[in-house]
């Protein structure tokens, strides 16, 4: 049975407090070529990641895109008082400087990286490292089964 290069496959699974979506595609490639796309809560995983991976596939340019989706128990995470009481004197400083209105307002400060820090501090999370694996193959094999019925469209082409 012949397996056609290109394909395409996709899945998403939500156990709380988490939401995984996994995109897998390939074109042809004489070597196994991997390129990922992850959230920064799977950087610590690059490696499983592209083992899985190269237990489903041998060779094609292959494209794994990866989303990870939180629902905050506690909201955004927790603001730094100290930095926004800075951020706050300053946009008063520049305001009252340059004449013009200090709009700033509460709704704002997530926006600003440094004033917001991380409710979770740790790179390795094995319960959502779980859920990923889980949707990542379930993602290979649905390109898999694409491969393979396109390689059966190819082989009656070929027959013909």
């Amino acid at each position: 049975m012949i397996n056609s290069m290109t394909g395409f496959g996709r899945s998403t699974r939500r156990k709380a407090p988490w939401e995984v979506f996994a995109e897998v595609s390939a074109v042809n490639s004489r070597f196994l070529d991997l390129h990922l796309h992850l959230p920064r809560e799977l950087f610590y995983y690059q490696q499983e990641i592209r083992e899985l991976a190269k237990q489903e596939v041998a060779r094609g340019k292959l494209t794994i895109y990866l989303s990870v989706t939180r629902e905050e128990e506690g909201g955004l995470g927790s603001l730094r008082p100290d930095q926004v009481k800075a951020l706050l004197q300053e946009a008063d400083l520049v305001a009252r400087k340059h004449g013009i209105e200090n709009d700033l307002r509460l709704s704002h400060l997530p926006s600003f990286n440094n004033l917001v820090s991380e409710n979770k501090k740790s790179r390795d999370n094995p319960e959502l490292w779980k859920l990923v694996q889980v949707v990542l193959k379930q993602a290979l094999r649905e390109f898999q089964q694409m491969r393979r019925a396109e390689g059966r469209e190819l082989l009656v082409d070929f027959r013909t």
